[in-house]
């Protein structure tokens, strides 16, 4: 059983809405506030 992590500050955008959004259609800050749930920064080859 994974257990949910609880941040210091707020995030700008929720775990739901990072988790169904695709890394390609989020923005700069998107991604930064989706990066605790969903790593959007990996280089693809």
């Amino acid at each position: 059983m994974k257990t949910r992590r609880v941040f210091k500050k707020k995030r700008l955008m929720s775990r739901a809405y990072c988790k169904k959004t695709p890394c390609k259609r989020m923005g700069f800050t998107q991604k930064a506030s989706c990066r605790p749930y969903k790593n959007c920064y990996t280089r693809r080859r």
